[in-house]
C-alpha cells in the first residue's frame, strides 16, 4: 500500500494542489514525490525541486543514464528528458533498475516543479477479471449524488496500439518482471480522507459488476493499454433539492456505446472538445473567461461556489448493461462532480479557477469522439 498527500504549490497565477506519493530513489535513498498518472506509461522524476523535494542523479550510485527521450501525453504535452534507470522503493518493495525519465524545469512537464509522475500503464496482456471502478462502496451512486471516494481497478493490459499508447518499458512492468508473487492488480483510490494507491490486492476481490460498478471499455481498452470507460451522457444542472438541467450531451444519440472517457488522473481537469466547451461555460455564472492554458477563470464569491456554480453529472455504461440484436438494457451510473471538486478560489486573483478544459479540437479514438476525465472526476 502506497499513501498518497496532498502537495500544495503555486504556479504563479494561482495556488494549487495535487496529489503525490512519496517513494525513495537512489543509493543513499533520496526522498522524490510523484503525481499519479493512469494514462501515461512512462515515470519521471523531477530535478526541478527545491529543498527536499530536489532530486539529484549525480548523487546516487546506482543510476545509469541513457539517450535524450520523449514522453508524449494527451492532448499533445510532450516531456523532454534523458532516459534513466536507478533503485526505487514503492511500498516498502525494492525495483532494481527501475526505467525514469529526468525531467529538469524546461522539460514540459505538466506537474509543478518537484513533482514527477509515476505511470501506471503498463503494456502487457491482462490478467483474468474485471477492471474498471465504484463509487461509494458497493452500490451505484443515485442520481444527485456526490463522490465520496471511488476505488479504480486496473491492471497491465493492451498491445501497445493507439493513438497514445507508448512503446517503451513502464515502471510497473519492471515491478512484476522482478515480483512474479505480486498480482499483477492495482487499486487506486483518490477520494476520501486516506487516498492510497494497492498494489497487487485480492485477485479474489469482487469486480465492478459485483460492485454495482462500471468496467473498463474492451471495444477501446482491449485495442490500447489506457483506461477507458462509456460515457452515455454529459450533463450540468443548478440546485441540490430541484435540480434544474442547464446543459445535457447525449452521447448515446450518435454512438450506441457511448463516447470513450479516457480516465487521466494527472489531467489538472476535464478535457472537452471546443464546441462542448463553449456550452459548458455558457453555464456557468457570467464573466467566465479562457485562460491561456486552455482552462477557464470565473468572477466568484468563495462563501458561495457551491450555490453559484453547476453540479457536472456524467452517465456511465453500467457493468450491468447488455445488448440483445440491437437493443440495450440502458443499464447506467451517474455520477456528480460538485462545484467543490472541480472549482478552486483563487486568493490571489480573488477569482475562481473551474478546471474545465478546452482540448481545442475535437479528439478522436478509433473513430469515436473522446473526453478525458482528469483529478476533479477523481476526487
Amino acid at each position: 500500500e502506497v499513501p498518497l498527500h496532498r502537495h500544495r504549490f503555486s504556479d504563479g497565477e494561482r495556488n494549487a494542489e495535487v496529489l503525490v506519493a512519496a517513494l525513495e530513489v537512489g543509493t543513499p535513498p533520496q526522498r522524490a514525490l510523484f503525481a499519479i498518472g493512469t494514462a501515461s506509461l512512462g515515470t519521471w522524476i523531477s530535478l526541478a525541486g527545491a529543498g527536499d523535494a530536489a532530486f539529484s542523479a549525480n548523487a546516487s550510485s546506482t543510476g545509469k543514464s541513457g539517450e535524450e527521450t520523449m514522453l508524449r501525453l494527451y492532448g499533445g504535452v510532450q516531456v523532454v528528458g534523458k532516459q534513466f534507470s536507478d533503485t526505487v522503493k514503492i511500498g516498502g518493495v525494492k525495483v532494481d533498475d527501475a526505467p525514469l525519465i529526468l525531467a529538469g524545469k524546461d522539460a514540459g512537464a505538466p506537474t509543478p516543479n518537484g513533482v514527477g509522475l509515476l505511470g501506471l500503464i503498463c503494456d502487457e496482456p491482462a490478467p483474468a477479471g474485471e477492471r474498471g471502478f465504484a463509487a461509494d462502496g458497493a452500490t451505484p451512486l443515485p442520481i444527485g449524488a456526490t463522490v465520496g471516494a471511488m476505488s479504480f481497478r486496473g491492471s497491465v493490459r493492451g498491445s501497445g496500439e493507439g493513438p497514445d499508447a507508448e512503446q517503451d518499458l513502464g515502471f510497473f512492468q519492471a515491478f512484476w518482471d522482478q515480483h512474479l508473487e505480486v498480482p499483477r492488480r492495482l487499486t487506486l483510490e483518490l477520494g476520501g480522507s486516506t487516498p492510497r494507491l494497492v498494489i497487487g490486492d485480492d485477485e479474489a476481490a469482487v469486480g465492478p459488476r459485483a460492485q454495482g460498478g462500471v468496467r473498463l471499455m474492451n471495444k477501446f481498452d482491449s485495442r490500447s493499454p489506457l483506461w477507458y470507460v462509456s460515457l452515455r451522457a454529459f450533463g450540468v444542472s443548478m440546485g441540490k433539492e430541484s435540480p434544474t438541467l442547464r446543459w445535457n450531451h447525449d452521447f448515446n444519440a450518435m454512438l450506441p456505446r457511448g463516447a470513450p472517457a479516457l480516465l487521466d488522473s494527472s489531467s489538472p481537469g476535464i478535457n472537452v472538445s471546443s464546441s462542448s466547451y463553449v456550452q459548458l461555460v455558457a453555464a456557468m455564472p457570467y464573466g467566465c473567461k479562457k485562460l491561456p492554458d486552455q482552462s477557464t477563470s470565473c468572477p466568484c464569491n468563495s462563501s458561495t461556489i457551491e450555490e453559484d456554480f453547476p453540479t457536472i453529472s456524467l452517465s456511465f455504461e453500467s457493468a450491468d448493461a447488455w445488448r440483445f440484436w440491437g437493443l440495450d438494457s440502458g443499464d447506467d451510473i451517474r455520477v456528480c462532480i460538485p462545484p467543490s471538486a472541480y472549482v478552486k478560489y483563487d486568493n490571489k486573483s480573488g477569482l475562481c479557477h473551474v478546471a474545465i478544459i478546452d482540448s481545442r479540437q475535437r479528439r478522436w479514438v478509433y473513430g469515436y469522439e473522446t473526453i478525458v476525465l482528469g483529478e476533479p472526476f477523481f476526487r
